[in-house]
């Protein structure tokens, strides 16, 4: 049964899912759908707890989760959108070399899509140019904008990558939203740094053709609560964090 989470930051959004599927069977959902009002904001004390969280058990931190999305570092280093995939691209086969990414990350597929053969399509700056030049005409078209992740040829039975199966932008009310489709989702140790690189990613389309964001909106096909549970649970329990 579809269930719908709708907050106005990050951190409540996490948070609030965390604790839903806490209540869940077996600690799992399917088709839970979490809309984040304004993603950009966030507390940042939430995200230094779930990094502590994270440490102890050797589980990657929030940033860089996040950064598979979208390197929102890297991004802020460069002069233009030309440097950055000239650059990221660059960076591969050192990324490539860590065994979680020997088979892509995400922000690789955005930008050299297929990624093994034939000749590389970057759809991210491909929809930035479409989304540019439909904002100076009259008769806009709003909702004709996908990025694809999952890869029919190449990922025949994807255990694992790429969780993120699509990327959806549209314009609505003057601002552009954000849907991503994931098939499974670990709610401890990938989705508040999925929330968080989806947010980078979607300033960073709206930024590229001067607009503001709107709703990002993330459905979790099958959401679990991984474990260990314990912290996560008093983090998100702790009146101090509560928000809104």
């Amino acid at each position: 049964m579809t269930h719908l989470i709708e907050t106005n930051d990050l951190s409540t959004a996490w948070a609030e899912a965390v604790s839903f599927l806490n209540g869940q069977p077996q600690y799992e959902s399917w088709d839970l759908v979490v809309s984040i009002a304004n993603p950009l904001l966030g507390r940042l004390a939430v995200r230094s707890a779930l990094d502590e969280c994270l440490s102890t058990t050797n589980r990657q931190s929030v940033a860089t989760v996040a950064n598979t999305v979208f390197p929102d570092h890297l991004w802020h280093t460069c002069v233009d959108r030309d440097s950055l995939y000239r650059r990221y691209i660059a960076m591969l086969p050192k990324l490539h070399r860590f065994s979680g990414n020997q088979r892509g990350l995400y922000f690789e597929r955005l930008i050299s899509w297929p990624p093994k053969s034939g000749a590389p399509v970057n759809q991210l700056e491909a929809m930035i140019q479409r989304l540019d030049k439909q904002l100076k005409v009259a008769n806009t078209k709003r909702f004709v904008y996908d990025l694809t992740v999952l890869s029919p040829e190449h990922d025949s039975f994807p255990i694992g990558f790429p969780c993120l199966a699509y990327v959806n932008v549209k314009l609505r009310h003057g601002k552009l939203c954000l849907l991503a489709h994931y098939r499974n989702h670990y709610f401890i140790a990938r989705a508040y740094g999925n929330y968080l690189g989806l947010s980078h990613l979607q300033e960073y389309i709206a930024s590229a053709v001067g607009i503001g964001c709107g709703p990002l909106v993330c459905v979790s096909a099958h959401a679990t609560l991984d474990g260990p549970r314990g912290p996560i649970l008093r983090l998100v329990s702790d009146p101090s964090f509560t928000v809104g």
